[in-house]
C-alpha cells in the first residue's frame, strides 16, 4: 500500500498544483453534475432527485452522468466539487492499482509481476486522457479488476486469493457450493459501484464479461460461468435499482439514437499504444471532426492507450506461454480489439453491437480499448514471470529492472497529460439570494475555447440556464428566462386571475402561496417530467401540463400549493435495493457457514 500510495500521489500530483483551479472542457459539465447533488444534500437536506439548474429542469438521480451514489462522493461532500473530484482521482488510482495487484496475485503471479500488471493497467494513458478531457465517469476503471477477481473466485469457490493458487488452472463449478456466495456478493457489490459511477464503463465492461463468460463456458464445457454472470448482473441490477430503474425510465423517454460510424486503422492503433508523444497528440487532435467519408475523428483523448513496446512484448510472450490455460482471456481481448477498431475492423462487430438496445446510443468504438488493455496488463505479468523463471541466477534482478523501467516510462509519458487540465482560475460569481431562470445561453469564461459551457458558475450564481451542454435530447417546455419579455416569474397564473404571494424554492419541492380570484391554472416555470406531483392545502391534486411545464388547476381562495418531484421509479428502485441488501446480508452472514448445497 505504501508503494501504491506513492505511485498514485506522484501520478496525480499535477492535479493538485493549483488546488483551487477549475478544469477545462467537460470538467465544467461534470463538476456541475457533482456540485448540484452536494447542494441538494447539504443546503436543502433533500435526496437529489431533480436538477432545476439546467435546460429548464432535468432529472438528477436518473441522469446517466450523475454519480453521487458512489461511496467516493464523500470527497465531494466534505471538500466541495473542485477539491473533492481531485481527491477522487487520487483515490481511484490507488484502488485500481491495489485491485489489479490483488487480481494478479490471485491468478498465480508473484509480487513483482503483479506490480507490473497493476502499473500497465492503471498508469496507461487511457485513465489520464479521459480525465484530462473531464470525463469523470472513467474513474470507474478502478473497480474493473476487483469485479473480475471476485467473478473468477465465484466460479471456482473455495480458493484463497492470497494463497497464490491459480484458480484459472483447475476450474470446477459442477458442484456449486455456498462458499461461493461471499465472492459472488463481493462481485455484485463492486459491479454495482461501476453501475452507479460510470455508464460508459459499465456498458463496455459488460460486453467484456459476457464474451469472457461464453468462452470460459466453452473451456469448461458447462454453463457455470454464464449462469454466475447472469446472477451477478441480476444482483447488481437489484442492488443498484434505486439508480438503474429511474435511469432506464429516463433513457426510454429521452432516447439518444445515433448513426455512429467511426473506426481506428492500424497506423492509428500503433500510435495509440506506442507513441510517446501522447501530450502533443492530445493537444493537436483536440476537437471531434466529421470526415468526408461520414466517419468521425475524435479528440486524442478517445484514442490514446500508451503502454510502450516492452509491456506489449511481455503481453505477447505471456499470451503465447499461457494460451492453453488463458485462451478465453486472450480471445476476449481479440474480440474487444475488433470492437475498438469500429468500422475499420475486418469484422465490423461494432456495427452489429450498435443495433442492440442501449448500445445504439453509444459513441466512439475506440473506448473499447480499455477492455483490451485490461487483459494485456494481466498477460504482461505472465510474460515477465516467464522471463524471471527462465533465468535462475539473474531472473529476479532482471524482472525488477523491467518493472522499474516500465513504471518510470509510463509515468514519464502519461502523468504529464494531467498537468494543464486544471487551468481556469476560480471565477468570481455572486450568488443571488433567490433562484430564477436567468440565462438562455452564456459563457462565463474569458477564453471561450476552455469550455463548452458555463453550467458550474451559473449554478454558483443560484441561476438556471436553458441551453446547457447536454448529451441527451431533453425535451424543454416553454420555460422563460428573466430577460424574456414574457417572463412572469417562477410561478404564474395562465390567465392572470390569481396572485403569487410567496415562493419557497428547493430543488425537489417548490411551495407557492397564492390568492386566486377565480378559477385559473397555476404554472411552474420548470419542465414537466413524469414524477412531478402537486398538492394544495395538504390534498393531492391532478397535475396538469401547460406548454411542457408543470401546472395545476385551482379554484378561488387563498391556498398553499406544493409542487414536488417524487417519481414512482425511484420508490420502486429504493424498495428493490433495500430488500436486496437485507436479503444479501441474511444470505452471507446467516447461511454462509452451512454445509455445501447438493
Amino acid at each position: 500500500m505504501a508503494i501504491f500510495l506513492a505511485l498514485a500521489f506522484l501520478y496525480a500530483c499535477p492535479v493538485f498544483q493549483n488546488i483551487s483551479y477549475w478544469g477545462h472542457m467537460d470538467w465544467d459539465q461534470f463538476t456541475f453534475w457533482h456540485a448540484v447533488p452536494r447542494e441538494v444534500i447539504v443546503r436543502y437536506k433533500q435526496f437529489p432527485l431533480w436538477n432545476p439548474y439546467a435546460n429548464g429542469g432535468n432529472v438528477l438521480l436518473a441522469h446517466p452522468q450523475s454519480a453521487f451514489l458512489s461511496p467516493f462522493f464523500i470527497f465531494v461532500l466534505l471538500g466541495g466539487p473542485i477539491l473533492g473530484l481531485k481527491l477522487e482521482i487520487f483515490a481511484h488510482l490507488l484502488v485500481g492499482l491495489a485491485g489489479m495487484y490483488r487480481l494478479s496475485l490471485s491468478m498465480g503471479l508473484n509480487r513483482r509481476c503483479a506490480y507490473l500488471s497493476a502499473c500497465v493497467y492503471m498508469l496507461s494513458s487511457i485513465f489520464p486522457l479521459h480525465l484530462g478531457e473531464g470525463q469523470v465517469e472513467w474513474l470507474a476503471l478502478s473497480f474493473v479488476p476487483w469485479v473480475f477477481m471476485f467473478y473468477l473466485e465465484s466460479i471456482t469457490p473455495g480458493k484463497d486469493p492470497a494463497s497464490g493458487t491459480p484458480f484459472l488452472q483447475k476450474p470446477s463449478i459442477s458442484n456449486f457450493q455456498v462458499t461461493a456466495v461471499k465472492p459472488l456478493a463481493r462481485a455484485i457489490m463492486t459491479f454495482t459501484l461501476i453501475l452507479v459511477s460510470g455508464v460508459y464503463v459499465i456498458n463496455l465492461f459488460l460486453v467484456f464479461l459476457l464474451t469472457y463468460a461464453v468462452l470460459k463456458s466453452f473451456q469448461l464445457r458447462e454453463k457455470g460461468p454464464l449462469l454466475t454472470l447472469g446472477v451477478m448482473c441480476i444482483g447488481a441490477g437489484l442492488l443498484g435499482a434505486v439508480k438503474l430503474i429511474p435511469m432506464l425510465e429516463f433513457v426510454r423517454q429521452v432516447p439518444r439514437l445515433i448513426d455512429q460510424r467511426s473506426g481506428v486503422d492500424l497506423a492509428t492503433l500503433g500510435m495509440m499504444l506506442f507513441s510517446r508523444e501522447q501530450v502533443s497528440l492530445d493537444t493537436r487532435l483536440w476537437e471531434t471532426v466529421l470526415l468526408g467519408d461520414g466517419t468521425y475523428q475524435y479528440g486524442w483523448h478517445e484514442y490514446g492507450a500508451y503502454i510502450g513496446f516492452l509491456p506489449f512484448f511481455l503481453f505477447v510472450l505471456g499470451a503465447f506461454k499461457q494460451c492453453k490455460t488463458l485462451w478465453p482471456l486472450i480471445g476476449t481481448a481479440v474480440i474487444c480489439l475488433l470492437l475498438a477498431l469500429g468500422d475499420a475492423s475486418p469484422v465490423n462487430l461494432w456495427g452489429i453491437l450498435h443495433k442492440f438496445p442501449v448500445y445504439e446510443s453509444l459513441t466512439v468504438p475506440s473506448r473499447f480499448m480499455f477492455c483490451v488493455l485490461f487483459p494485456v496488463a494481466i498477460l504482461s505479468g505472465f510474460g515477465l514471470s516467464y522471463i524471471e523463471n527462465g533465468s535462475r541466477k539473474s531472473g529476479r534482478t532482471l524482472s525488477l529492472l523491467i518493472l522499474v523501467f516500465v513504471t518510470f516510462d509510463l509515468g514519464l509519458v502519461n502523468a504529464g497529460l494531467l498537468k494543464n487540465v486544471f487551468c481556469i482560475p476560480p471565477q468570481k460569481v455572486v450568488r443571488q439570494p433567490v433562484f430564477r431562470q436567468r440565462y438562455a445561453t452564456i459563457n462565463f469564461y474569458k477564453e471561450k475555447a476552455l469550455s463548452r459551457s458555463s453550467q458550474y458558475p451559473i449554478f454558483l450564481s443560484n441561476s438556471g440556464i436553458l441551453n446547457a451542454y447536454e448529451c441527451a435530447a431533453v425535451k424543454r417546455g416553454d420555460v422563460r428566462t428573466e430577460s424574456d419579455p414574457r417572463y412572469q416569474g417562477e410561478a404564474y397564473f395562465k390567465n392572470g386571475d390569481g396572485t403569487v404571494l410567496d415562493i419557497h424554492f428547493s430543488p425537489n419541492t417548490v411551495a407557492v402561496s397564492v390568492d386566486v380570484s377565480r378559477e385559473d391554472t397555476l404554472v411552474l416555470n420548470q419542465n414537466y417530467y413524469s414524477g412531478w406531483r402537486v398538492k394544495a392545502q395538504g390534498k393531492r391534486l391532478p397535475l396538469a401540463v401547460y406548454k411542457g411545464l408543470n401546472a395545476v388547476r385551482l379554484g378561488p381562495g387563498h391556498q398553499r400549493v406544493v409542487f414536488y418531484y417524487l417519481p414512482a421509479s425511484f420508490i420502486l428502485g429504493l424498495c428493490l435495493s433495500s430488500g436486496f441488501v437485507v436479503a444479501l446480508i441474511v444470505l452471507v452472514f446467516v447461511h454462509g457457514k452451512k454445509p455445501p448445497l447438493c
